[in-house]
């Protein structure tokens, strides 16, 4: 007598089943399939890291620094007396002009200078325009020692302020050529880039203490 067995054998075992078989595949929705199998994974190329630059060779940068330096030497020596006049630091007198050479820009006079505390003559009178020999100006001069008058009752603020800003840049160029931002360290970059502006600092400074 067959027995009633209301389970069907599993068809792992290899006997049919009855129970009832879909023929289609088994598939997820589209919402349930993971997004990152969406696309197949490439791997990320990271690009060869840069090699760290040095700082430039002093066989390199030194002939820089010296045409620097003489830039901001002259650039400081134009400067100076400009500045000590700006502050209120010279002598008014009159300028008389004794003789003038060259033309346009190269257009150069000399003079005497006579003031109340001193005279002086030979020197050189600036800032006269289509002057001749026997031309009298007002002009100042910061000290008998000095070389030059400048005649004019002001404007020394545009004589050496252009020159100063010049002086600066001098400065940023020897940082520039040195490559003292290539440096890693920090301190080190920031103490190599005070250097490189202090020389042509300094160097303003000795024109001003040797004009004064």
């Amino acid at each position: 007598m067959p027995e009633n067995n209301p389970w069907s054998p599993p068809a792992w075992l290899g006997e049919p089943s009855n129970a009832p078989q879909s023929e289609e595949p088994f598939t997820l929705p589209a919402q349930e399939v993971p997004r990152d199998l969406w696309f197949p994974a490439r791997p990320q190329e990271r690009p060869a890291p840069k090699p760290a630059r040095r700082p430039r060779s002093l066989a390199f940068a030194l002939p820089f620094i010296i045409l620097f330096g003489l830039l901001s030497a002259f650039f400081s020596w134009v400067s100076a007396e400009p500045l000590w006049l700006a502050v209120g630091h010279g002598t008014s007198g009159t300028a008389t002009v004794t003789r003038c050479v060259g033309e346009g820009m190269t257009r150069r006079c000399l003079g005497d200078f006579t003031a109340r505390e001193f005279a002086v003559t030979g020197i050189s009178v600036l800032g006269l325009v289509d002057a001749t020999p026997g031309t009298t100006a007002r002009a100042h001069m910061v000290s008998e020692r000095s070389q030059r008058a400048y005649a004019g009752g002001g404007g020394f603020v545009l004589r050496w302020l252009p020159g100063l800003t010049l002086v600066m840049l001098c400065g940023l160029a020897i940082a520039m050529v040195t490559g003292v931002r290539w440096l890693t360290d920090r301190r080190e970059r920031w103490a190599a880039f005070g250097v490189s502006m202090a020389g042509p600092f300094l160097v303003t400074v000795g024109f001003l203490a040797a004009s004064f």
